[in-house]
């Protein structure tokens, strides 16, 4: 059997195409990223089309970074009572993960483009540990209204880690969850759910997600929702697309 590239599936039903829609879909992902298997990095470029659908102003975006929670022994992740006792001496420099974001611009509806990127920060809401990167922050000069929708690009990276916590990799095996930067949940009463991650499950607005992922000629790819497009690169890669309506992840 050829190499595995699994990429955790969500709650939703796969079908190729939905006529009412299941969810609010507020959250809707257009993403393209790539796996060098070399040294495991995946980079990525990420449409998000929000939604906010409360009764206030969003004065920032905010994001989760899970795969900084295994950026190494400092996140609150690693500080928890869980996995206060792991052998750090078994992880190599180059089997810790991280997720970083290169830039992000957000346009308006008007048509106005903004770069965030200047702006970026990580927050710990939770716990205040300033070594914990799981939550970035992105302040807006000017507040997403109730009932407007923006477009938020990002460019962004992130190392797959040594097989852990039900995610990474073990030699072409790779289980992949929560990779990508993902937006929290602006709740009805104005704030934001967007936690740290200390041994918690994952919690998101649905929406529509359509993922093209490009592995390695000939890896067995299994991901949420139905494969729409196969494409060989010519240089000992393949692009597989995958769309999916109603789902979190």
């Amino acid at each position: 059997m050829g190499a595995l590239f699994l990429v955790a599936p969500s709650f939703g039903q796969e079908s190729d195409s939905i006529s009412e829609p299941l969810s609010p879909r507020n959250a809707n992902y257009t993403m393209d990223v790539k796996l060098n298997p070399i040294n495991k990095i995946m980079t990525g470029s990420t449409t998000l089309e929000w939604i906010n659908i409360t009764e206030y102003s969003a004065p920032d975006l905010r994001f989760h970074l899970y795969y900084n929670a295994w950026r190494n022994n400092k996140s609150s992740f690693f500080k928890s009572v869980r996995y206060n006792s792991f052998n750090w001496s078994s992880y190599r420099d180059n089997e810790w993960a991280y997720s970083d974001v290169k830039s992000m611009r957000i346009t308006y509806e008007d048509g106005r483009e903004i770069d965030l990127t200047p702006e970026l920060s990580f927050i710990q809401p939770d716990d205040g540990n300033p070594d914990d990167r799981t939550v970035l922050q992105a302040p807006l000069t000017e507040p997403v209204e109730p009932g407007s929708k923006v477009t938020v690009a990002i460019e962004w990276e992130a190392k797959v880690p040594r097989a852990f916590a039900r995610t990474g990799a073990i030699g072409d095996y790779y289980f992949v969850a929560q990779w990508f930067p993902k937006i929290g949940v602006f709740e009805a009463d104005g704030t934001w759910s967007s936690h740290q991650f200390i041994q918690t499950e994952f919690y998101a607005d649905y929406g529509n997600y359509d993922v093209s992922m490009t592995v390695p000629t000939g890896w067995v790819v299994g991901a949420t929702g139905l494969e729409r497009a196969q494409q060989e690169n010519g240089d000992g890669t393949t692009t597989h697309r995958y769309h999916q309506e109603d789902v979190h992840d």
